[in-house]
């Protein structure tokens, strides 16, 4: 079975303090099923704190499956685009990669529908972060939101979770500059 995993901006994918989530949008999120939803519209925001982006050319969707009864398998990484909205920088399928991950999608309906036990699927954001001058402050704190529609507000998935419960001082030294 295929299931959305946000592991990524790797502070989304690593935190695992609750408090920040928002369990509303997070169950929204659980809800969306990859073989179904419509990419077109989907986009996640990060609003980091001064001194940390993401490195550019890193953000990128990891879909797809394999099947244990047949040995197939079926895996992509779609590099997102950056978009703007409401003056944060988001990342979405890039509008020529639809088609070709529609397409996916149906292929894995398919194996999902022949053999749902033995289909194990992919679904993940992923993104390397980088640091701007000497980083952000060990108190800094960043946010993940989530937009399922173009147009729609943006809707908060991780709020404010401090940075440090993520990166370390040695892990931030270690990150390259932007």
């Amino acid at each position: 079975m295929i299931r959305p995993a946000l592991t990524a901006f790797a502070l989304a994918g690593s935190l695992s303090a609750c408090g920040f989530i928002d369990f509303e949008t997070a169950e929204a999120v659980s809800d969306l099923s990859p073989l179904e939803a419509d990419p077109s519209g989907v986009a996640l925001f990060v609003d980091l704190p001064e001194g940390l982006s993401i490195q550019p050319g890193t953000a990128a969707l990891a879909f797809g499956a394999a099947r244990a009864d047949t040995g197939q398998s079926d895996f992509v990484t779609y590099p997102l685009e950056e978009v703007e909205n409401e003056g944060l920088t988001g990342y979405r399928i890039a509008p020529s990669d639809l088609p070709r991950f529609r397409g996916q999608q149906m292929r894995l309906r398919i194996w999902e529908a022949e053999a749902p036990d033995a289909t194990n699927g992919t679904f993940a954001v992923n993104a390397e972060p980088c640091t701007i001058g000497p980083g952000p402050a060990p108190q800094a704190t960043a946010s993940v939101m989530i937009q399922f529609q173009e147009g729609e507000a943006l809707r908060p998935l991780i709020e404010d979770a401090p940075i440090s419960r993520v990166f370390n001082a040695a892990d931030v030294a270690a990150m390259p500059a932007c």
